[in-house]
């Protein structure tokens, strides 16, 4: 396993533990399942942990209305199962358990940042407005962005999503996906944001790569809410190509990912 900067050069882990926990903020984008990467971030997180009492751990799996089975979970008031079945029965990747785990062993806060699913699923069905005229207690689960992001993250979203060039034909579809995508986006950096303003740092949020790579839509509504924090950002990839230039601030090479992952 290596490490690059933005620049190409190496890095070491140290250097990654160092700037983490210089940072308010690190968004560690993973590769979902990578056993690899997931065992790095769970690493990762416990160096800064263990020198930094106002860490959190922010988890793009828990959505905001899981928070008080995250809660009792930390707390060892629920064991994992009931944990799974208050998610629905969803079970977090046992290196994101470990992470909470560890954070409950500092008594350091765990948040459930992400708009729930189905919210996302409605607004990429009905859109904003349908959002907004759900009940209060609805609209405390998600936020909506209140602008656009800039760069060329709606394109890349397209070429992910296998609509590169889309035309008149696929417009209204990408639209409706990269609502959901904004929204997730967008309601994460609030979360990441109260974290912050209730004097907690560095706030460790571990997140899909895609978000965060390449001035990412969730990098950009961080630093708008929240202009001032410093932001570290790392992106976990099987090996350098040739799209590394400027795609975090740095980037771990994991390897390839296990046959079957």
């Amino acid at each position: 396993m290596t490490f690059v900067d933005d620049a190409g050069r190496a890095l070491t882990f140290e250097d990654l533990v160092a700037r983490a926990g210089e940072a308010d903020v690190t968004l560690l984008g993973e590769m979902h399942g990578h056993p690899a990467g997931l065992a790095l971030a769970r690493r990762l997180f416990e160096e800064v942990a263990a020198t930094s009492a106002r860490a959190a751990l922010s988890l793009e799996f828990a959505e905001r209305d899981q928070q008080a089975a995250i809660d009792a979970f930390a707390a060892g008031t629920i064991d994992e199962a009931e944990f799974a079945a208050r998610r629905g029965g969803s079970r977090l990747p046992a290196e994101h358990v470990a992470m909470i785990r560890a954070a409950a062993a500092r008594s350091l806060p765990v948040v459930a940042p992400n708009a729930p699913r189905r919210l996302a699923k409605q607004a990429r069905t009905e859109g904003w407005d349908a959002l907004r005229a759900l009940p209060e207690a609805e609209r405390a689960l998600f936020v909506i962005p209140d602008a656009p992001t800039g760069g060329d993250y709606e394109a890349r979203f397209a070429e992910a999503m296998g609509m590169p060039g889309h035309g008149p034909a696929n417009a209204e579809k990408l639209a409706s996906y990269f609502r959901a995508q904004l929204l997730w986006d967008a309601t994460m950096a609030d979360s990441i944001e109260r974290v912050l303003a209730a004097g907690r740092g560095p706030v460790v949020h571990v997140v899909g790569r895609f978000h965060v790579e390449h001035d990412g839509g969730l990098v950009q509504l961080v630093r708008r809410a929240r202009p001032a924090a410093r932001v570290f950002t790392v992106v976990f990839a099987e090996g350098p190509s040739d799209g590394d230039r400027g795609r975090a601030d740095a980037i771990a090479f994991v390897g390839p990912a296990p046959a079957g992952e």
